[in-house]
């Protein structure tokens, strides 16, 4: 932005709407960074319900897959204090 006025001289007015207008920019970066910002830490999103329910399924058979893991350690932990 040009500061001075058409005579080239730089005016207290002049100065004022440099400001604001400085002021201005700054204020719409602020608000695309906090938007980029939200949408970068943002929790994802529910999808629609078929996938929720294979997501639940899912979610379920990891469950069932850990304690049955779990369940053989604990035998192989048990049987190997045994000896």
């Amino acid at each position: 932005m040009n500061l001075s006025d058409k005579n080239g001289k730089i005016t207290f007015d002049s100065l004022v709407s440099y400001k604001r207008n400085l002021k201005n920019q700054i204020a719409e970066q602020q608000v695309k960074l906090q938007e980029s910002y939200h949408q970068l830490t943002a929790p994802f999103s529910r999808q629609a319900t078929t996938s929720s329910f294979m997501g639940t399924f899912a979610k379920s058979v990891a469950i069932f897959d850990g304690l049955m893991f779990g369940f053989r350690m604990f035998r192989k932990i048990r049987n190997i204090f045994r000896r």
